[in-house]
């Protein structure tokens, strides 16, 4: 299943590398002005809905997201235990999810009540 992006096949695991490769091999015998021009074609639709001012967004975020208490808390962690330590700490919560999907959160505590 594809969540995200384009799909112009979808192969089984097993498969996964060998249908890659054939499609590597298909785009190789395209001329590159071809392949310049598509690209172009596809990335314009992203650009006219602003690529650019979001990406200017997304460094203010980022500043922004370093000054808060888990900011804070993640450069600590990651100086006394180191960065994998603290990537791991932060990222755990998520593990349970690999490979279920966009549609999932985080497991969120039950109420009490």
């Amino acid at each position: 299943m594809v969540y995200r992006g384009l799909a112009i096949e979808c192969a089984p695991k097993d498969k996964l590398d060998e249908t890659f490769d054939a499609l590597l091999q298909r785009i190789a015998l395209m001329p590159i002005n071809q392949l310049v021009m598509q690209k172009q074609l596809c990335n314009l639709p992203v650009q006219q809905a602003g690529l650019a001012a979001q990406q200017m967004l997304s460094v203010y975020f980022d500043g922004i997201s370093r000054h808060t208490k888990e900011g804070y808390a993640f450069q600590q962690l990651a100086a006394m235990e180191g960065f994998k330590a603290a990537v791991a700490a932060r990222d755990g919560p998520f593990d349970r999810l690999q490979g279920a999907g966009p549609q999932l959160g985080p497991q969120r505590p039950k109420s009490k009540l």
